[in-house]
Order: structure tokens, then sequence, then C-alpha cells
């Protein structure tokens, strides 16, 4: 289950991509699933409940219910706040601690939130997840990018200062 934001309202969807509530004038607290953004909807389109979304490209709606299922099946559903499926090469998702996991297409998902969940169980200890981005998209290792980078300190070293030769007379 997720949540969608379009037209101004918001819309619960099953993982297949069926509305099942709205529209709702605010977000609603009581789904367990995340925000889903990035889909292509025209201005004019009309939502109903019952209804499959009217997505301009199916293949989002495809990708969010691969994402949800791998969600799932890596025990991940309730750690991840938001899932992005406007490419479908770029597919990302965002943890509720604000960390960016990349990814990339929709192929080994599950084996992808997998990693990054074990990144996660590494890094919470720690903290400083906030902004974050643990990149997956490869399928075979992870990549941690802390939101800070550490800044190189420079380490101030005396110039040699030449002595000038005595000239010849």
């Amino acid at each position: 289950m997720g949540v969608v934001q379009a037209l101004g309202n918001y819309y619960v969807l099953d993982a297949s991509g069926v509305v099942l509530e709205g529209p709702l004038a605010v977000y609603p607290d009581s789904v367990s699933g995340p925000k889903i953004s990035g889909f292509q909807i025209d201005k004019n389109t009309r939502i109903m409940v019952g209804c499959q979304l009217p997505v301009q490209d199916m293949a989002q709606l495809e990708s969010m219910e691969r994402v949800l299922l791998a969600l799932e099946k890596a025990s991940m559903l309730g750690r991840v706040s938001l899932i992005d499926v406007h490419s479908r090469g770029n597919l990302y998702a965002m943890t509720t601690e604000g960390t960016k996991i990349v990814l990339g297409d929709d192929k080994k998902l599950t084996t992808k939130l997998l990693i990054a969940r074990e990144v996660l169980n590494i890094r919470t200890p720690m903290g400083n997840l906030k902004g974050a981005k643990i990149d997956v998209s490869s399928g075979k290792d992870a990549h941690y990018i802390p939101d800070v980078l550490p800044t190189v300190t420079p380490v101030l070293t005396p110039t040699p200062i030449p002595t000038p030769e005595p000239t010849p007379v």
C-alpha cells in the first residue's frame, strides 16, 4: 500500500496501483506504506476509487509494485517513507531516517534492499544518517556517501627560503 499526491489531493493505492481511498485533503496517517512520487498524470484526468491510477506510463506502476513487493520481502516496508518512480532506470527510496537509497533499475530489487538494510543496520548506531546516500544500483555492493564529507585540513609547513649567494667581485 502507498499514498500518492495528485491533482491537489492524496490517494491511497494498493500495490498494483488501484485507488482504495481518496480524494483526501490531508495526508492519511493511518496508511502503513510509503508515499509514492514521480507518477506522470494528466491534469485533466479523473481519479476514481476502485480504478487503477491513470498514469501516462504504465511502467511506473509496474516499478512501484516491484519496489513495494521487494520492500516487504526485505522487511523494510516500515522503514521507507518515500519511493520515487519517475524514471524506471533511476528508482530510489527514502528511509524514515532521511537516507536516500539509490536502487537504479527495477532488477534484483530484493537483493539491493537487503544490501541497503545491512548498511543501515551497521550505520544506524553511528548516527548521522540524515542526508546520507546508499547506492545499491549495481545489485552487488553498496556505496555509502555521508551527507557531509570530511574536510581536509591543510597542514602549514614552512616554506624554505633560499639564502642568496654572494655576488662575485
